[in-house]
């Protein structure tokens, strides 16, 4: 088990934050942990918020040393990472199958239960450290409607879930899945990751470069990019900004379906 310890904040801005000044202070412990009840300034993917309700769900940030790791497969880490949260999420009792929605939202039954925040601190060829955020959901009852695709586990499950027990079985998750990745389980990981990949294979609907596509995802690239192949039989590699994703979710409404960036 990772021998970094725990540090918990009633109320901060960002648990990332945090986990980045105590690195420009100190060198904590692999493992190190800091969370917290509230953030004022969470943030999500590309810049945007992360909507929690106070002391509510996990807001957690880990702190990781993976100088072993080659720059250029720094994607495997937000593999691990969203790993962790899936397979914590199969220790409780509900009916569907967490999933990955690419890169690194945790989704289940085609609603988001988990953002994902990581960032990776390279000096020259090497990875420094790993700031490594989470935001799941787990006891919140209502989330505004400007995130109309969240839920939480309580509105899964119908039930309450103690925080730490849920905070404790991530962070040992974590620690097997960072295990086996410096044991060089590259393979083993990108298999349990496409396993995972939401709507992988199935035919969706994509904009890309701002256009309208019919696409089917196909995998992930070297670098972590999403590779798709469209209806009429073109292959594309896109990143995170060329490509926004149309939820199958608000498909099924008879409104017009709400266009929201993929992640």
């Amino acid at each position: 088990m990772f021998e970094g310890r725990i540090i918990r904040l009633s109320e901060i801005a960002s648990t990332n934050d945090y986990a980045g000044e105590l690195l420009r202070n100190e060198s904590p412990s692999e493992g190190t942990l800091i969370t917290t009840g509230f953030q004022t300034s969470g943030r999500g993917q590309a810049g945007n918020t992360w909507e929690s309700t106070a002391n509510k769900n996990i807001l957690v940030t880990a702190i990781l040393y993976p100088a072993f790791l080659n720059p250029e497969k720094q994607f495997v880490l937000t593999q691990i990472v969203s790993l962790s949260v899936c397979t914590t999420l199969d220790d409780y009792n509900h009916p569907h199958k967490a999933v990955i929605k690419w890169p690194n939202d945790i989704y289940v039954n085609n609603r988001k239960i988990a953002g994902i925040l990581i960032k990776n601190n390279l000096a020259g060829n090497r990875i420094m450290n790993t700031i490594a955020g989470v935001g799941l959901n787990v006891n919140q009852d209502v989330f505004s409607s400007n995130a109309p695709l969240a839920v939480s586990l309580r509105q899964i499950s119908g039930k309450e879930t103690d925080l730490q027990e849920i905070l404790s079985k991530w962070h040992e998750n974590l620690f097997k899945w960072y295990s086996l990745l410096k044991s060089g389980g590259f393979e083993a990981i990108e298999e349990a990751y496409l396993n995972r990949l939401y709507l992988l294979s199935i035919p969706s609907r994509f904009l890309y470069k701002e256009m309208e596509i019919e696409a089917t995802i196909t995998g992930t690239g070297e670098y972590g990019h999403l590779l798709l192949k469209t209806s009429d039989g073109n292959h594309l590699m896109c990143d995170l900004k060329e490509i926004v994703f149309i939820p199958p979710a608000m498909e099924e409404k008879k409104s017009k379906p709400a266009v929201r960036r993929f992640p």
